[in-house]
């Protein structure tokens, strides 16, 4: 009897035997696989959500600075009022016009300094921003010879890029004083007749993320002082 306990005992403390040691080898190196398929599962979705989380900030980033900018167009002209002057170049991925964006004072008044001739232009797929400042700042009235087309230089003050990379190259669109833009945007014909500027920003799907699109309207208002 003695005997046969003690042998009993002996393999029960022998411990595990090939195959339950293999079976349990197994399991926790699927629960690790598992683990490790969830970590990555969820790494990989937060950094698509910080991903187009940045993409959409960057957006309005540059929507915002586009819409301040318009929003002080203004002539470049000495006279007074004179709405003609505040844009040059109007497409739909480039835009040329003046802006007071260094001066609260509108056209003709005294003491304003012309405003800065900003160039905002789609190229290789990215959306930039070159800016000219007035080669001759005026802290007085203007002169009676002024030109205003000879007071900007032919190289910019500075380069940024706003956007690197677009969606479309389509970004602007100009609408008359007869519409309401944001529902229908009657074309508009002439600079002068300009009432808004539509904005669209998009950035394409990437990384997982879908396409995002940023459509801002901006009222011009007139150049009066």
């Amino acid at each position: 009897m003695l005997t046969r306990w003690r042998s009993a005992r002996a393999d029960r403390d022998a411990g595990m035997s090939l195959i339950e040691l293999m079976v349990g080898m197994g399991l926790a190196t699927l629960v690790g696989a598992l683990a490790l398929v969830f970590f990555v599962g969820s790494t990989s979705q937060a950094d698509r959500v910080s991903a187009q989380s940045l993409d959409a900030s960057d957006v309005r980033v540059a929507a915002d600075r586009i819409a301040a900018e318009l929003r002080t167009a203004d002539t470049p002209s000495a006279r007074p009022g004179f709405a003609a002057g505040r844009f040059d170049t109007l497409t739909a991925s480039r835009l040329v016009f003046y802006s007071n964006i260094d001066s609260t004072s509108r056209a003709g008044t005294a003491g304003r300094t012309p405003p800065t001739k900003l160039d905002i232009y789609v190229e290789n797929g990215a959306l930039k921003e070159k800016r000219y400042a007035p080669t001759t700042k005026y802290t007085d009235n203007y002169p009676s010879s002024y030109n205003y087309a000879n007071n900007y230089p032919t190289n910019p003050t500075s380069t940024s890029v706003l956007l690197p990379t677009l969606g479309s190259s389509s970004v602007f669109s100009y609408c008359t004083i007869d519409t309401d833009p944001t529902v229908k945007c009657t074309p508009a014909a002439t600079a002068t007749s300009i009432a808004a500027v539509n904005i669209t920003l998009s950035v394409p799907a990437k990384s997982g993320n879908a396409a995002q699109t940023l459509k801002t309207t901006v009222a011009i208002t007139g150049a009066t002082s």
